[in-house]
């Protein structure tokens, strides 16, 4: 494994990373850590991950906000950026309708603001 990911990620205490893990994700990922980052996009980052997998991801997203990287998570996982976020944008049709404070609307609140329309589950 590149002896400079290795580095950054002893940097944020996570000897065990998986190489599978890392290396399933795109190549972009893979360059973004050891350059120091001050903001880290990641789009749908989790999809193909095992949930003891996305536990591990988030230690080390967790490790590295506290570092100061500003994260930019895109997601339609609601657990998943109530976990990570501080503040939550809401796009639909490319458009910005919502952002909120983490924690101050309901899970049913972002799928109507997703939708547009009233949504009962």
């Amino acid at each position: 494994m590149n002896r400079c990911i290795l580095r950054s990620l002893r940097r944020v205490g996570w000897c065990e990373f998986s190489a599978r893990l890392l290396f399933q994700r795109p190549r972009s990922w893979r360059l973004a850590i050891p350059r120091n980052p001050r903001v880290l996009i990641l789009d749908e980052a989790t999809s193909t991950l095992t949930a003891a997998d996305v536990a591990k991801v988030f230690v080390v997203l967790k490790r590295l906000r506290a570092e100061g990287l500003a994260l930019l998570y895109i997601s339609h996982r609601m657990h998943e950026i109530a976990e990570l976020a501080d503040q939550c944008t809401v796009f639909r049709n490319g458009r910005n309708v919502a952002t909120y404070r983490a924690g101050e609307k309901s899970d049913n609140e972002v799928v109507e603001l997703m939708i547009g329309r009233e949504y009962s589950n």
